[in-house]
């Protein structure tokens, strides 16, 4: 393993370069590291988030969100900052997907990751990122095509039926209600192993305060109670 320095089109930066053996099969050199040696120095979540992946940014193809989600994400960004992403978050931003398309959850969330470091890194804002996941979930489910899912809605309705309406913007991870009393509720998400970084949790955490807002829930807060690379706990509140 040795580093060596390059020029994109932002600036210099150092990338580690495993060398292969002269009799190495292309075909044979481990996913995970292709797509984590080509991690802009820029992008530390991001970098440390594809190392962990099994095979990188190729981990876990039956786990996806629609592209609806994806659209609000890639447009915190731009095309300039995005050519350091990597090819498949960079496509992303170039030729947002339709609404209704599927799309990896793995890119997706690796595009949350890389948005993130950009954005804390010009702002001084460690929490850009959670106020933009609260932003983004209000925006999308007060948009016609998911506004009707909350019509006449409550926060303990919202909670009821929380499985399928989580399965109308995600396939793969599972979310079950453990616990629900008035005013309170515990929620458990499951996912691939390293699929969710203690910092993405945070993140759903924002999107669940977001969506009990729009079910008529007053005051509502949000809070992960644990964290593990398989699955999390979090605790909502409201009035």
């Amino acid at each position: 393993m040795y580093t060596r320095h390059a020029r994109g089109r932002t600036g210099w930066f150092t990338e580690a370069v495993r060398p292969l053996s002269k009799n190495a099969n292309l075909s044979e050199v481990n996913p995970r590291e292709a797509s984590s040696l080509a991690v802009h120095k820029d992008l530390p979540s991001l970098a440390r988030f594809v190392e962990a992946l099994p095979r990188g940014l190729d981990s876990c193809p039956e786990y996806e969100v629609k592209g609806s989600l994806v659209r609000e994400v890639a447009a915190h960004t731009t095309l300039q900052d995005a050519e350091i992403f990597p090819a498949e978050l960079l496509s992303l931003v170039r030729n947002p997907p339709a609404v209704s398309t599927w799309v990896r959850e793995a890119h997706f969330n690796a595009l949350m990751l890389a948005i993130f470091d950009l954005q804390v890194a010009r702002t001084g804002n460690p929490r850009v990122m959670h106020e933009a996941a609260y932003a983004q979930t209000k925006a999308l489910l007060n948009t016609a095509l998911y506004r009707i899912l909350f019509v006449l809605m409550s926060p303990e309705r919202l909670l009821s039926g929380l499985e399928k309406r989580w399965s109308a913007l995600r396939r793969g991870t599972r979310i079950e209600l453990r616990e629900s009393t008035a005013g309170m509720a515990c929620i458990r998400m499951h996912y691939a192993p390293h699929l969710y970084t203690q910092l993405l949790v945070e993140f759903r955490a924002e999107s669940l305060r977001a969506a009990l807002e729009c079910a008529g829930g007053k005051h509502c807060k949000s809070r992960v109670a644990l964290y593990t690379p398989t699955l999390s706990d979090f605790v909502l509140v409201w009035s």
